[in-house]
């Protein structure tokens, strides 16, 4: 059986993405996730919910919060410019 939560760790490494961007966005609320004693744990199912929403939203839906952004322009020029040839 599939476990429920995994770790912040295990969530970075199921999306390919390193695990302070993971701890990031689990502190900016875009990642959903809850504490189980003292641990932070991401819901499973939900790292299939946050893939579709980068996908549909591009590169801004990853660095945006929604509310504004902590990022510049140029942060995610040069996100979104990985993999351009």
């Amino acid at each position: 059986m599939d476990p429920i939560f995994i770790s912040v760790t295990e969530a970075a490494e199921r999306l390919g993405i390193g695990r302070s961007l993971a701890y990031r966005l689990v502190e900016e609320e875009r990642l959903p996730s809850v504490t189980l004693g003292k641990r932070r744990m991401v819901p499973a199912a939900a790292l299939v919910e946050w893939a579709a929403r980068v996908t549909a939203g591009g590169v801004d839906a990853l660095l945006s919060n929604g509310a504004g952004t902590r990022h510049s322009k140029r942060s995610r020029e040069m996100v979104g410019s990985r993999g351009r040839a």
